[in-house]
């Protein structure tokens, strides 16, 4: 299985990145000696200068990366983590783009055809 492709960013200065691959022999569990996480955590110390990373972001949603579940599902090619030094997240918090609330039947039924 290949490497995957990955940007990091610092959460506070979004515009400040660095690209990072990630081995195929990476863990997925963070609390792993080699995790993902740890990798990221490395990577950020030395290339974005970030003396205390302390939190990951997915940079779209906003989600914070906590469990192994998380790392999963946001880890892929193309994927932009910010990295935080323990502030919340910086930025607009999306959903995903299917929004689970959205209801079809009452959009239909307030629309009324045109006579």
């Amino acid at each position: 299985m290949p490497a995957t492709r990955v940007t990091i960013a610092l959460n506070t200065k979004q515009s400040q990145k660095a690209p990072l691959l990630v081995p195929a022999s990476a863990s997925a569990d963070p609390t792993a000696a080699t995790s993902i996480r740890a990798l990221i955590f490395k990577t950020a110390q030395s290339k974005l200068r970030l003396k205390k990373p302390a939190r990951i972001y997915a940079g779209r949603t906003g989600q914070e990366l906590i469990d192994e579940d998380d790392w999963k599902h946001n880890i892929k090619d193309d994927a932009v983590l910010l990295v935080s030094a323990g502030e919340d997240y910086v930025g607009v918090k999306r959903e995903s783009s299917v929004h689970g609330k959205f209801n079809f039947e009452h959009i239909c039924a307030q629309y009324s055809p045109p006579r």
